[in-house]
């Protein structure tokens, strides 16, 4: 099991590279969550074996960039206490990090998995996380709704993510796709390159907002992340 360990300062200023400002008590929190996650890695198999050493960089920094981006969602549509569903959230992610950096948000985790789930709610009992949920159930049938944004990395591909999203969503929620792949400079070779590509009948009830940007770690390598707002038929 790989060695997991930083300091407040290192973690306060990686968060901060991604625009995030963490309190002491938010970097002790993302440390024993990570440390409990690949406590349990070989067990469950939350993150792949080789993503061990690049934990920090790869899941808890990618997850958490995407914080002040839901944080100007939620402005806009003036949201005091925001709902998050994170659907197949597997070992937590982005849905636990996200809840340490944005503690006035409530967050609800969907994990089938009824190994994972027992994980997920030792995790947020633990870490004290009181305004996370855990609930396990398929997605599909998962009784989670009036949702304001729906983030998942577990679900294939974000078409297939929209359908179990908009059922939960309220209308001018939003879905967040997150992806790795790196944003084109050339002839696009995939349909989610750019929102412009993306067939809209696969995001019926909805209007393609964006594909964002952004960057993260200690190399700030880039990801993708396509929003997709929730409208009226």
């Amino acid at each position: 099991m790989a060695d997991w360990s930083r300091d407040f300062e290192d973690t306060a200023a990686a968060a901060r590279r991604v625009g995030v400002e963490l309190t002491p008590a938010g970097c002790a929190k993302l440390s024993a969550y990570a440390a409990r996650l690949l406590a349990a890695n070989h067990l469950l198999h939350l993150v792949s074996k080789g993503d061990e050493e690049h934990l920090f960089d790869r899941h808890l920094m990618e997850a958490i960039s995407i914080a002040p981006l839901l944080e100007s969602l939620f402005r806009q549509e003036s949201v005091e206490q925001p709902l998050l569903a994170d659907i197949g959230s597997g070992g937590g992610l982005p849905g636990i990090p996200l809840a340490i950096a944005l503690p006035r948000i409530r967050v609800v985790l969907i994990e089938r998995s009824a190994n994972k789930a027992t994980f997920l709610h030792q995790v947020v009992v633990e870490l004290k996380l009181t305004g996370v949920d855990v609930v396990c159930e398929d997605a599909r049938s998962a009784p989670v709704e009036g949702v304001d944004a729906v983030v998942s990395r577990a679900v294939g591909g974000p078409a297939r993510l929209w359908k179990l999203a908009r059922p939960m969503l309220i209308e001018g929620g939003r879905m967040l796709a997150m992806d790795r792949r790196r944003r084109t400079s050339g002839p696009v070779d995939k349909p989610d390159d750019r929102p412009q590509e993306i067939s809209l009948t696969d995001y019926a009830g909805g209007e393609i907002e964006s594909r964002t940007w952004l960057e993260s770690g200690r190399k700030m390598q880039e990801h993708g992340v396509l929003v997709v707002r929730k409208v009226r038929l």
